[in-house]
């Protein structure tokens, strides 16, 4: 079953429609001063839909309605738990406890979760807090989700959020900035916000996989934030493990060989994101992470794409650029160090 949306949220929706009205709570069913529409409560869990969304309300509540209630686990899965993982979060525990400090002299903080269908690495002590309010939406009714809701288009007011945590999520959305500016709309001033996004990482959840980010191009899709902190939250040597898994399981098809995948290939490869702990506060590392995130509080302020070029630069302080005035590489410089780089790196892999 999942969560029920507490009471005190439902202050803070309001439509999608494009007048953003606010919503009338009648028995189950969320009512729009303006357009007209009308909401369904399923289970204490509000379903808050565009009509523009690739997701359909009606299907929604159609497949939770149909699905067991019970189910039990497959012999897959209860398999699968006593395989070794090849790959671990590496930044989760650390932003959890940041997250703390940032919200310390907020009472009653209010905390939103996109893609909450479950829990995410790390953020336990956060979400099972009972400091926090704490909303968890997503697409589906999933053991946590309280409110179905399309990351495109969030229906709460303006600022009506402390802090907004979205993990793994950013890959399987359509528009990652509009989703990114939703989120920021949705926080308070000087909110909080985490995003954490794979990088050099192989396609899951088929077809709906999309995007990857760089950590420049996270900065960069989050440059209305004020950056607390950025860096990897999987390693090089986890995208090593998940580009075998991922090559080996496509050699063939058999049941045989994809037994011998899931079940004999971790066994040989697990060891090898346990080398990624060293690595994960050296700049150089993020350049071929398995994953990126990002933490930092709601600005009023827009980062230029300049300063986010040369944010990388800085930190990779191995590489030193001349500068022009106000701390800008320069154009030309930048051009030929990077082709230098790279002319160096071809012939070092020959």
């Amino acid at each position: 079953m999942p969560k029920q949306l507490a009471d005190e949220v439902y202050s803070l929706l309001e439509c999608v429609c494009s007048d953003r009205s606010a919503l009338t709570r009648s028995g189950a069913v969320l009512a729009c001063e303006s357009c007209g529409a009308r909401h369904p409560i399923v289970d204490g869990v509000p379903v808050i839909l565009n009509e523009d969304s690739v997701f359909e309300a009606g299907e929604i509540i159609r497949q939770y309605r149909e699905a067991p209630k019970n189910p039990r686990p497959s012999w897959f899965g209860r398999a699968r738990r006593f395989i070794p993982r090849i790959g671990s979060n590496l930044s989760a525990d650390d932003s959890a406890a940041r997250i703390h400090e940032m919200l310390a002299g907020v009472e009653r903080p209010r905390v939103l979760v996109v893609g909450g269908g479950d829990s995410g690495a790390g953020m336990a002590s956060i979400l099972d807090n009972p400091r926090y309010l704490v909303v968890e939406s997503d697409v589906y009714f999933g053991p946590r989700c309280n409110i179905i809701a399309d990351g495109h288009d969030l229906p709460f007011k303006d600022g009506a959020f402390d802090a907004v945590i979205c993990q793994a999520v950013l890959e399987h959305v359509a528009r990652p900035q509009r989703c990114i500016d939703e989120m920021h709309r949705v926080l308070a001033p000087r909110g909080v916000f985490f995003v954490d996004i794979p990088f050099m990482y192989p396609v899951h959840m088929g077809a709906y996989d999309f995007t990857r980010f760089s950590l420049g191009g996270l900065r960069l899709a989050c440059r209305s934030f004020e950056e607390a902190s950025a860096g990897i939250s999987g390693g090089p040597f986890q995208a090593i493990a998940q580009t075998t898994f991922h090559s080996m399981r496509g050699l063939s098809r058999s049941r045989a060989w994809q037994g011998f995948v899931f079940f004999g290939l971790p066994w040989l490869i697990f060891w090898l994101h346990y080398l990624d702990k060293p690595l994960r506060h050296r700049p150089q590392a993020g350049d071929g992470a398995s994953g990126v995130y990002f933490l930092g509080r709601r600005s009023d302020r827009r980062r230029s794409e300049r300063e986010v070029i040369q944010q990388y630069w800085r930190y990779h302080t191995a590489a030193k650029r001349p500068l022009l005035a106000g701390g800008v590489t320069a154009p030309g410089v930048a051009y030929q160090s990077i082709a230098g780089q790279a002319s160096e790196e071809t012939s070092a892999g020959r």
